[in-house]
């Protein structure tokens, strides 16, 4: 079975959903499989069943410090970056508070502002596990249509 990049986007708002899938599509070409889900409990049941590199959760979504707690818990590789409302300077302190690795400001959906957090993702699993680019093996379909059937909340964006 081939690699494939997975990314998982959390949020409830759909102009920014599309926004940030066309940047990452952009910035990464069609090797990513982009989902969505569109709330935080439907996010970490998609990140157990999906096993994304990176997951763009929105802090707008009630419940989304737990969620990343868990989300880096059960899924270490996982790259978390918190999507908010503030320049990424002046979010560092809430990112590093709430256990994210990278922010991005909902203002900068830029093209070059999310290939920054997809090749960040790709350099500290790099340094995590002696390569350089975060892929991991892609389930098999009916897993991936399971997690699809599962719950309403989730929706390829």
């Amino acid at each position: 079975m081939g690699l494939s990049r997975c990314v998982l986007i959390a949020t409830r708002d759909c102009a920014l959903a599309d926004a940030l899938r066309e940047a990452i599509v952009a910035a990464g070409g069609s090797s990513h499989r982009v989902h969505r889900a569109t709330d935080t409990r439907a996010a970490i049941y998609l990140v157990s069943e999906l096993e994304p590199c990176v997951v763009y959760m929105d802090s707008q979504l009630p419940g989304f410090e737990q969620a990343i707690a868990r989300i880096r818990c059960d899924e270490p590789r996982t790259t978390v970056v918190l999507l908010t409302g503030q320049p990424e300077r002046e979010a560092l302190p809430s990112v590093v508070a709430c256990g994210a690795r990278d922010s991005l400001s909902r203002r900068n959906l830029s093209t070059p502002a999310v290939a920054r957090t997809l090749r960040r993702s790709d350099e500290a699993a790099g340094r995590a596990h002696g390569t350089g680019a975060m892929e991991r093996p892609s389930r098999s379909r009916a897993t991936v249509a399971g997690a699809r059937h599962a719950t309403a909340a989730e929706s390829p964006v």
